[in-house]
């Protein structure tokens, strides 16, 4: 009971700590995510994972209270908390990533329209446009730096956040908040994927102790039946589960690699705006316009890296047993 009662406090603190997580996903890298949208998605991902610890403690204090509690079990719970806590850890880094390029656009953008404000202050003094279409600048570029300042707080709070966690065991693949290297899933196919999700899932496991110890309490047929076929809708929705996550990375992989193709012709067009400026072909508004799209696109070939990196952590998480 002693060791038993140490876990349930371990997961506990795991929960706690979990509320401090922001992941950022987004299923269209070509739209930037605003804070609420961050928020939201944040909300839904945190209860999801605290739901699944949560139901971790409701089973092994429920069988810890019938004495059917063994130190196999309290072992497979240390250490599928453990995983479960470095994902999170993992899916953290990852979605501050995303804010730093989300960050970068919005800092682009700025810049573009002060100068866009700054030809349309001087249109006005020219009488070729109204007070209206200045302010409504003006509002923009209010909004915007808003946006920022409240995007770079959060982004702050998250990176200090995760320093003070980096150091620990299992955390050692983090980097400097840059784009990551999506590398490849620890699966190579859906049939694996589903085949070693079902045979390493935390629940089916649980379930499987609760059948095997009412086998050897005498329990009836038709309890035996029930939880056989309780066992059976489990193993389907670990089917559906993995072939949805597996769809999932499959996309995932093929934004990515479409985004890269076209990196090469999107620096190449940097580097020609920024000719046509030094010699004076554009104008320095137009310069910026321009080069603010093409940054814009390979802002998103970033988004797309970073989808990816998520896409396999889930994977990873999945070839350990873990609902995610």
């Amino acid at each position: 009971m002693k060791k038993t009662r140490k876990f349930i406090a371990m997961l506990i603190c795991v929960a706690v700590i979990s509320a401090g997580v922001a992941p950022i996903v987004s299923a269209d890298p070509s739209v930037p995510l605003t804070l609420e949208e961050q928020v939201a998605m944040l909300q839904g991902q945190v209860a999801a994972l605290t739901g699944m610890l949560s139901g971790l403690m409701g089973t092994l204090e429920g069988m810890a209270s019938m004495g059917q509690i063994d130190q196999d079990v309290i072992d497979r719970q240390l250490r599928d908390a453990e995983l479960m806590e470095q994902h999170m850890f993992r899916m953290q880094y990852y979605g501050a990533c995303m804010t730093v390029i989300n960050n970068e656009m919005l800092r682009q953008l700025i810049d573009l329209t002060e100068r866009q404000l700054e030809i349309e202050r001087v249109q006005l003094s020219l009488g070729l446009t109204t007070q209206l279409s200045v302010d409504a600048l003006s509002a923009q570029l209010t909004s915007l730096n808003s946006q920022l300042r409240l995007s770079n707080d959060a982004l702050r709070r998250t990176q200090e956040h995760i320093n003070i966690r980096r150091g620990r065991a299992g955390f050692g693949f983090i980097g400097d908040f840059g784009v990551p290297e999506p590398g490849a899933p620890e699966a190579e196919s859906a049939e694996e994927l589903r085949r070693t999700f079902i045979r390493r899932n935390v629940s089916l496991f649980n379930l499987d102790n609760q059948i095997r110890q009412m086998n050897e309490q005498g329990a009836s047929n038709s309890q035996i039946q029930l939880m056989n076929a309780q066992r059976n809708l489990l193993v389907r929705q670990l089917e559906l589960s993995a072939n949805s996550n597996w769809s999932s990375y499959l996309e995932a992989r093929a934004n990515y690699n479409l985004a890269q193709a076209a990196r090469p012709m999107l620096e190449a067009r940097v580097a020609l705006l920024d000719e046509m400026y030094r010699v004076g072909e554009i104008s320095e508004f137009e310069w910026m316009r321009q080069r603010h799209g093409a940054y814009d696109e390979l802002h998103r070939a970033d988004m797309a890296a970073i989808l990816l990196a998520m896409s396999i952590a889930v994977i990873d998480a999945m070839m350990n047993g873990l609902s995610v």
